[in-house]
């Protein structure tokens, strides 16, 4: 007799861990799908704030063009303190990017860092 409960206990046993490991994995799936949906919101979102700033710098450029095209100096000078305005309008957005697209940056925000080592 104690060998039939010891048995029915076992299959009970077994049966409660393949559902809890089902729910287990249906709630990995769940955090999953949440997780892909909130970063493709975060990258819809640093797309917009990218686009915003880059209308507001075309904007500053058209300012500046027309200011130095109102200001009456020496057109070698214009030219060399728009191209000095320029090469920092483009190096600082491109260090930007360097930066937020760095691999070891990214390992060590993830967490993974951590688990390597």
């Amino acid at each position: 007799m104690n060998l039939i409960f010891r048995f029915v206990l076992f299959l009970l046993g077994n049966h409660a861990k393949a559902r809890m490991l089902r729910d287990i994995r249906a709630k990995g799936v769940i955090f999953y799908l949440r997780a892909i949906q909130t970063s493709r919101l975060l990258l819809i979102g640093a797309l917009t704030a990218f686009l915003v700033l880059q209308v507001m710098m075309i904007s500053g450029f058209g300012m500046l063009l027309t200011g130095f095209w109102l200001w009456d100096t020496e057109a070698a000078t214009k030219v060399e303190i728009l191209f000095w305005i320029f090469t920092g309008l483009f190096s600082v957005p491109f260090v930007l990017l360097l930066i937020l697209l760095s691999e070891r940056l990214w390992f060590r925000l993830s967490g993974a860092k951590d688990i390597a080592s």
